[in-house]
């Protein structure tokens, strides 16, 4: 479970984090994505998860550029399990 003291440890712009998942379509809530996300922190203890669907293939620094950035409390949590204090730090 992520913490605000572990994000305080971490270097700036760094990807922490990265997986697959099945989220809800930000579009169609009927609707779910397969996605590829990676989870970086930020220049100061922020940090945000970025994805693109599975079946384009992106590398990581390629999501971390141009990936959409997840919103949804229930998909980030989903994707990295963590504290509220380590949540209020998420950039929305």
């Amino acid at each position: 479970m992520l913490t605000l003291q572990q994000l305080k440890k971490m270097m700036p712009n760094t990807i922490f984090a990265k997986g697959e998942a099945e989220i809800e379509d930000h579009w169609d809530t009927s609707k779910t994505m397969q996605i590829k996300w990676i989870a970086i922190r930020g220049g100061i203890h922020d940090w945000a998860i970025y994805y693109n669907l599975i079946v384009e293939d992106k590398s990581d620094e390629e999501i971390k550029n141009y990936g959409e950035k997840m919103h949804k409390e229930e998909s980030i949590k989903t994707c990295v399990p963590c504290d509220d204090e380590a949540f209020d730090m998420y950039r929305h």
